[in-house]
């Protein structure tokens, strides 16, 4: 069982942006794992870059760049990455070829409801547990 703690206002926040944008928003959550705890502790944003931002994401390099200097400067871990969809918050098949590079929770949120889900992909999806304090 892997566990996404994640405090109330900071997600919160990713829903709050995600029902207001007109296009898919992104960003990456920093934090600390601890067997299979991922334990939140910022959110940081980062632009979306895609080609058609209302369908698909694709964050700006620089920027994640930037928030692995910011982490590394903060004693902190990049544990996770969010986005949204203007439907179900369950991966894409987009969202699956690349979850399956990169092992960490992918947090969801649908954009027209504020629903979310989070997922990680090691052999299969698996649905995190998310845990708000």
């Amino acid at each position: 069982m892997i566990i996404l703690v994640i405090s109330k206002s900071e997600l919160a926040k990713i829903v709050n942006n995600a029902l207001h944008a007109q296009y898919e928003i992104c960003g990456l959550l920093l934090g600390r794992v601890e067997k299979s705890i991922f334990k939140v502790l910022e959110t940081v944003f980062v632009r979306n870059i895609a080609v058609n931002r209302e369908e698909m994401f694709y964050m700006d390099p620089l920027e994640v760049y930037k928030v692995f200097m910011y982490a590394y400067k903060k004693n902190l871990e990049v544990i996770g990455i969010f986005h949204s969809h203007k439907a179900s918050p369950y991966p894409s098949k987009v969202d699956l070829k690349y979850m399956r590079l990169w092992h960490i929770p992918w947090l969801i949120i649908d954009s027209t409801s504020g629903s979310y889900g989070a997922y990680i992909v090691n052999k299969e999806v698996k649905e995190v547990i998310i845990s708000l304090i």
